[in-house]
C-alpha cells in the first residue's frame, strides 16, 4: 500500500478525445511499418551539462474514428501522447518528464535523422487524420461540445510546422528541477494525405549556463527515500554520487491543528515519534503560525527552506481540522478548494512534500481518526526503512 501511495504523488491524466466514437472500437485499420526498428527513446549520456538521446519509429498504428459530421483516421504509436493545439491535425508527441540543471537555458541540436514519407491512399486511407478537441468537464455533455477544426490548417499544403524537439521548463519538486521533454516525430501535409516519419533522431540537448553546485547543493538538502519512487517518473533523473548523499536523515512530520486538538492529538504525536518520525506541533494559536492559509503555508514554507538544527525539511504535513479550522485555498478553475500549496514551496505548483488532512469540526469528529492508526501507518506515513518498531 505504501508503494501504491508513492506512485499517486504524479498521476497521468490522459484526456479523451470528446465526440469521437471508434468505428470499430479496439480494431486496427492499419500498420505503417518503417523497419526493423523498435519505437523507443534511449539515453546515450546524462550529465548536468547535457542529455543525448536516440530515438526511434518503427511502426504507427491508425484507427477509423468518426466525428459527429465526417470520419477520420486516427495514429498511435507506442509510448507516445499527442499535439494539443486544438483544431489541428493530432498528431503522436513523445512526452517526458525529465531533470534539468539550475540557471540553464537550452540548446537543441539534431544531430542526424532520417525520415520517410507514407502516402496515406497507398494504405487505403483517404480520410484525415482527426483534429484534436478540447477537454471537456464531467459536468458537459460531450454531445453539445462543438466539434473544432481549423480549417486553415487543413487547407494548408504543406508539413505542419511544429518543432520536432523542445524543453518546457515546469518547476521545481522536492530539490529536482523539472522540465517537460518533447519530440514530435510526426508531420502532416493534410492536402495530399502525406504523413512525414522521422524514423530516426539523434538529439542533444545541452544545458547552458548550468549552475551545477547549487543544483547539486539544492538536490542534497531534500534528498529524501520517500521521493524516490517519486524521482522514478523522472526519465533522466540521476542518483546522487558519493560525498554528495545526505544520509538517512530523521523524517519530518509537521502536524499543523487548532490548539482545540492538541489533547486529542498527543497519543497520536507519541505514537508517530516511536514509529521514528520528528513530529513538530504548530497550533494556529502560534504567531509563528497563524491561522490563515498564507500565514500557515508560510510558516511551513520557511520550515521547509531553513529547517531547525536537528530537523530536515519536512517530507509530511498533515492539516487537523476541517476548513474552518485550517482554511483551504481557492483552486485556478471553478469554485474548487485546495490544499496542495501547503506543500508547495516554489511557486510552481509541483508538491515538495506529502499533504494530508484529517477533516474535523469537533473532537468527536476527530477523534475516529486518531484511533486508526495500523491504517494510517500503512497509508499516509510508512515506516521509515531505519526506525524500529513501536513498543
Amino acid at each position: 500500500m505504501a508503494k501504491q501511495f508513492y506512485h499517486n504523488i504524479l498521476i497521468v491524466l490522459m484526456l479523451l478525445v470528446a465526440g469521437l466514437i471508434p468505428a470499430n472500437a479496439g480494431l486496427i485499420a492499419q500498420v505503417l511499418q518503417f523497419g526493423n526498428d523498435p519505437t523507443q527513446i534511449v539515453i546515450d549520456q546524462n550529465t548536468y551539462h547535457q542529455l543525448t538521446l536516440s530515438n526511434s519509429v518503427g511502426r504507427i498504428e491508425t484507427f477509423d474514428v468518426k466525428s459527429p459530421t465526417s470520419s477520420y483516421v486516427q495514429l498511435r504509436a507506442d509510448g507516445y501522447g499527442y499535439s494539443t493545439q486544438v483544431g489541428t491535425p493530432m498528431l503522436p508527441v513523445m512526452k517526458k518528464l525529465i531533470e534539468i540543471p539550475l540557471g540553464c537555458d537550452f540548446s537543441i541540436e539534431i544531430i542526424k535523422s532520417n525520415y520517410l514519407d507514407v502516402n496515406l491512399a497507398d494504405y487505403g486511407i483517404d480520410a484525415q487524420i482527426i483534429p484534436v478537441q478540447p477537454p471537456v468537464s464531467k459536468s458537459d455533455d460531450p454531445q453539445l461540445t462543438p466539434f473544432a477544426r481549423d480549417e486553415s490548417a487543413y487547407n494548408f499544403d504543406g508539413f505542419n510546422s511544429d518543432v520536432l524537439v523542445k524543453v518546457v521548463p515546469l518547476g521545481t519538486m522536492r530539490g529536482v528541477r523539472l522540465a517537460r521533454l518533447e519530440i514530435a516525430p510526426v508531420q502532416y501535409n493534410p492536402v495530399k494525405g502525406i504523413v512525414r516519419v522521422y524514423r530516426q533522431m539523434n538529439i542533444n540537448v545541452v544545458y547552458t549556463n548550468a549552475d551545477v553546485q547549487a543544483t547539486l547543493l539544492l538536490k542534497t538538502n531534500h534528498d529524501n527515500h520517500y521521493f524516490k519512487s517519486v524521482a522514478g517518473s523522472v526519465f533522466n533523473f540521476k542518483e546522487l554520487a558519493d560525498g554528495y548523499a545526505s544520509g538517512d536523515q530523521p523524517v519530518t512530520c509537521i502536524i499543523v491543528s487548532d490548539p482545540l486538538f492538541a489533547d486529542a492529538l498527543q497519543p497520536f504525536v507519541a505514537w508517530k515519534s516511536r514509529k521514528g518520525f520528528k513530529v513538530v506541533e504548530a497550533y494556529t494559536d502560534n504567531p509563528l503560525v497563524g491561522n490563515t492559509s498564507e500565514s500557515i503555508r508560510q510558516y511551513l514554507k520557511d520550515f521547509y527552506n531553513n529547517p531547525p538544527e536537528g530537523f530536515a525539511s519536512q517530507t509530511f504535513v498533515l492539516l487537523v481540522g476541517d476548513v474552518a479550522q485550517i482554511p483551504a485555498f481557492s483552486g485556478t478553475t471553478g469554485g474548487h478548494v485546495t490544499d496542495l500549496y501547503y506543500a508547495e514551496y516554489t511557486d510552481d505548483h509541483l508538491p515538495d512534500a506529502f499533504c494530508g488532512r484529517f477533516s474535523a469540526n469537533t473532537l468527536a469528529e476527530l477523534q475516529p481518526q486518531i484511533d486508526r492508526p495500523s491504517n494510517m501507518s500503512s497509508t499516509f506515513f510508512p515506516i521509515p526503512p531505519s526506525s524500529t518498531k513501536p513498543c
